[in-house]
């Protein structure tokens, strides 16, 4: 007996050793792909301006930096929050995501607001690629997932019955926002590709695979079962024992 609950703890061990070590990738990868877009958004030029600026003729540049920070870096880390410390009261995590979550909504109505802005001073149409049309049908979703996870999960939340019929739908939702931020992020790239190869073509191009690689290892360590939590007593729960 004693034996099985060594190898149990040994198992565990290696099993949160290789999460760490994922969980290390995921950050290389999400730190490297933020680097990556400040520079494409301060050294080069978008709508004959660089860098970053509230002015609308100016603005471009926030909506890809806030859209990335916000529904990449942000939102990605609010889908580990379950993951990266498990054995945590639930409510506290629940709070972590959901103010992360809210982080990612922040950064993304000024990117959104930004890019509006941006074309209204152009004379440019809204809605004149596939990259907008994804992009705003994700960006429903998020903040439909957003409300109803809030409501539903946190505060006021709903009965355990329904809680427990909305869960899966949740997370369903919330790892399809992740699949379709990564097309979003993609589609922008190309649209932004310059009509000759050059240095410009290579950093947008690293952007995307970045983008593609930090949420492919977050999806595997959030869906993956050998990471899942464990769940631990509710505050109310422990106040009651």
């Amino acid at each position: 007996m004693e034996g099985k609950l060594l190898l149990l703890k040994i198992y565990e061990k290696r099993e949160r050793i290789l999460f760490f070590l994922l969980l290390l990738a995921a950050e290389v990868l999400g730190l490297t792909m933020i680097s990556f877009l400040i520079y494409w958004c301060t050294q080069y030029e978008h709508g004959g301006y660089r860098g970053f600026t509230f002015e609308k003729k100016k603005s471009f540049s926030l909506h890809p930096f806030l859209m990335v920070l916000g529904l990449v870096y942000f939102y990605g880390h609010a889908a580990l929050a379950y993951r990266v410390v498990p054995k945590v009261q639930k409510l506290i995590l629940k709070i972590v995501h959901a103010s992360l979550n809210f982080a990612a909504i922040c950064c993304v109505s000024i990117g959104l607001s930004a890019v509006f802005r941006f074309h209204n001073s152009t004379g440019r149409s809204d809605f004149h690629s596939v990259h907008s049309w994804i992009g705003i049908i994700t960006c429903t979703l998020f903040a439909l997932q957003y409300v109803m996870g809030f409501l539903g999960f946190l505060f006021p939340k709903f009965p355990e019955k329904m809680r427990a019929f909305l869960l899966p739908i949740h997370q369903y939702v919330g790892q399809l926002v992740l699949i379709l931020t990564a097309a979003t992020v993609i589609s922008g790239c190309q649209t932004m590709l310059p009509n000759t190869f050059s240095q410009e073509s290579v950093l947008l191009i690293w952007i995307a695979i970045l983008v593609v690689s930090f949420f492919a290892v977050v999806l595997y360590l959030v869906t993956s079962p050998r990471f899942k939590r464990t769940e631990q007593p509710s505050y109310s729960d422990a106040i009651n024992q």
